[in-house]
């Protein structure tokens, strides 16, 4: 598949966006032999509990079984995704943070993306002049993000984050830690205000249903992207990145979907995501992600074209 710029802005009315990409036509395909199973977690893999579904486990350790290769692809910080999953028994490999970080099952990173310091000071400019308080996120070892000392946060956002989040002067600490990403939550418009200002420093994606409810604005480093992440995971491992199937439900998903082989969305998720679906599947509180084992045995289900 040939790209052009990677932004993955969803092309319409507010006119920020700028993103190429090379849809191929959908035809009939055989999906069992899919390589590797990229899943997102939250509202994918787990409802708003972030407890697995019955069903969901035993379609997992079906694929196991089987030896098709499960990879987590979240929006989450990595330890906040490795602690979840731990909770439900499950160990998997992860791309974290949209891509800015990548770990295998032992915690070795396999994929790693950062903001450049005028990047970060760019992106940080662009929230402040559209009057947000971003969470920064951080590749330290003291602390997993970040925020303005008087920044007012969302109660749950404080207790997610509990202590490692540092209270810093953003404008220093963008230029003396390595950056993965910003996210902002807020009002659409000011949120698509402030993308158009990031938008020449990083990947800006604007999310309905984000972690904590309402809009969320994330702002992913150039290079950053779940596809990114999975493409790296698969040169690794010797798997064929053409057989990949797709579980998401988010618009942070929609790079990843559209680049997968098969694309399962969520049957209440985002609209940008169900436009590139190639499949639609329940929601993960039924245990809809377990029909991800019924297309793998099925003979007639379609994919994409191989490119």
């Amino acid at each position: 598949m040939t790209r052009g710029t990677t932004d993955r802005h969803r092309r319409g009315s507010t006119g920020w966006e700028l993103r190429e990409i090379e849809r191929p036509e959908r035809a009939g395909d055989l999906v069992g032999d899919v390589s590797l199973v990229v899943t997102d977690l939250d509202g994918t893999l787990w409802g708003s509990s972030t407890v697995v579904h019955d069903r969901t486990i035993i379609a997992l350790e079906a694929l196991r079984e089987r030896a098709v290769p499960v990879l987590a692809a979240t929006g989450r910080t990595w330890r906040s995704a490795r602690r979840l999953l731990e909770r439900n028994d499950l160990e998997l490999p992860l791309v974290a943070l949209d891509g800015a970080v990548c770990l295998e099952v032992d915690g070795s990173v396999f994929h790693r993306v950062t903001f450049s310091p005028p990047d970060a000071l760019g992106v940080l400019r662009a929230l402040s002049e559209s009057e947000l308080a971003p969470i920064v996120h951080v590749d330290s070892p003291s602390a997993d993000s970040a925020a303005e000392p008087g920044a007012a946060l969302l109660a749950a956002q404080e207790a997610f984050y509990g202590e490692r989040l540092l209270r810093f002067p953003l404008d220093l600490l963008v230029q003396r830690e390595p950056v993965q990403q910003f996210i902002a939550y807020g009002p659409r418009e000011r949120l698509e205000n402030a993308a158009r200002g990031a938008a020449p420093h990083g990947h800006c994606t604007i999310n309905s249903n984000a972690l904590f409810g309402g809009t969320a604005l994330t702002v992913d480093p150039f290079g950053a992207t779940k596809w990114q992440g999975v493409e790296r995971f698969c040169e690794i491992h010797g798997i064929d990145q053409q057989r990949v199937l797709a579980v998401g439900n988010g618009e942070n998903d929609v790079d990843l979907l559209e680049h997968a082989h098969v694309a399962c969305v969520v049957r209440d998720g985002a609209e940008e995501a169900l436009a590139v679906a190639t499949h639609v599947i329940d929601s993960p509180d039924a245990g809809g992600w377990a029909a991800v084992l019924d297309l793998l045995q099925s003979a007639g289900s379609e994919g994409r074209p191989r490119r």
